[in-house]
């Protein structure tokens, strides 16, 4: 398992914040991968998945991916999954 990346320590930070200020916790949080290290959790009955360079919320009907390609930065990919996560956890 490699070392997480810079991406993933940001958008983990990130996540943590906004967590504490909803008064919510990552529970089961682990890292897992072979070839890539993910970041793993569940927050209410979502799950979260911060890879390399992008996140993924997954739940009941819910699929939301934030991949690199598609934001012009890092902070609007990490932004983009918090504000996310924020408006699907109330």
């Amino acid at each position: 398992m490699k070392d997480l990346t810079s991406f993933q320590h940001e958008c983990e930070s990130k996540l943590w914040i906004l967590l504490k200020k909803k008064n919510l916790n990552l529970v089961n949080r682990k890292l897992g991968g072979q070839k890539e290290t993910y970041i793993y959790g569940q927050v209410k009955d979502l799950e979260i998945w911060i890879y390399e360079d992008s996140a993924e919320i997954g739940g009941n009907d819910i699929d939301k991916r934030f991949e690199k390609p598609d934001f012009k930065s890092e902070d609007d990919l990490i932004n983009a999954f918090k504000n996310e996560l924020e408006s699907l956890i109330g």
